[in-house]
């Protein structure tokens, strides 16, 4: 994939999605789920405050007798009856509106609730910057504090899930770290080693540990004498620890222009937590992002 457009193209090519927005009295989330639903995208069940709701419906000038409405008197009972939407089968996407993020995702990991599919939640980046000709994916910037392997590995099979997907057949993952030689003295370069070699026999290509300019820049690469099939091409970023994603992130978005799109994988569906810092064109695009996984996953079961 090239750009985030192309998930639009895909959402547009999709069966209506259910999206069920926890806490939908939130506006500028609200204005973005209208927006996936006017393009026919998704249907929609808003739970929250219901005065609030039909309010920023006015505004909008819709009509609320196409969307199902459910009442919530507190951010916890609109986290619970949203997942318990999804988990009696009336929704397919979970979406943050006003909630917290932990809230949401303590109702999530309910066990009764039965939504959780992998071993680990994590959280999934897709950027397009401008002057790149691909885009490029990033995980975990925003969950897993200081993983360990075995959450590594978690992290990294839930990213490959989310790639292949979106319709990547082979994805060329670096383990990003700060050298490319493993180091007892820098533990996340031993851990790039191991994690790389448990792929050996996979159809991906993962490499690393990569420095960042190894990754970016073939020609990096052979001024090191560094043997790489990634360099220049990579499609997908596995960091160490939640403090390197996020300034990686941050970096594409904040320096470089890039656009955005975001999920949190591992739960049975996608789980949306958009910031209300984020524009309405990005909480669009982790719309389309997480109808394209959700048809997807249905399509799989």
């Amino acid at each position: 994939m090239k750009s985030l457009t192309e998930l639009f193209i895909k959402a547009d090519n999709l069966p209506k999605s259910r999206v069920v927005v926890a806490a939908a009295q939130e506006e500028a989330t609200l204005n973005a789920s209208l927006d996936a639903f006017r393009r026919g995208w998704i249907d929609l069940t808003l739970v929250g405050d219901l005065d609030k709701i039909r309010s920023i419906l006015s505004s909008a000038g819709m009509d609320c007798e196409d969307i199902r409405l459910i009442k919530a008197t507190t951010l916890e009972e609109a986290a619970v009856i949203s997942v318990r939407e999804i988990s009696e089968g009336r929704g397919d996407i979970l979406l943050k509106g006003l909630v917290d993020t932990s809230i949401l995702l303590k109702a999530v990991l309910n066990k009764e609730a039965g939504l959780r599919k992998s071993s680990l939640l994590s959280h999934f980046m897709v950027y397009e910057v401008p002057s790149w000709n691909r885009l490029v994916a990033l995980s975990d910037g925003g969950m897993n504090t200081h993983p360990d392997l075995p959450k590594k590995k978690a992290i990294l099979d839930n990213a490959l899930e989310a790639m292949q997907k979106l319709g990547y057949m082979s994805v060329k993952t670096c383990l990003l770290a700060a050298k490319e030689k493993p180091d007892p003295s820098m533990p996340a370069t031993v851990e790039a080693a191991e994690l790389a070699s448990m792929y050996d026999d996979s159809p991906h290509i993962v490499e690393g540990p990569m420095a960042l300019d190894l990754a970016l820049s073939r020609e990096s690469a052979e001024v090191k004498k560094y043997s790489s099939r990634i360099s220049g091409e990579v499609d997908l970023f596995i960091v160490s620890s939640i403090e390197v994603g996020n300034v990686l992130g941050k970096a594409f978005t904040l320096l470089a222009g890039a656009q955005s799109a975001g999920v949190i994988l591992g739960a049975s569906i996608p789980v949306l937590v958009v910031s209300r810092s984020d524009s309405r064109i990005t909480k669009l695009y982790s719309i389309a992002l997480g109808k394209v996984l959700a048809s997807n996953e249905r399509s799989g079961r």
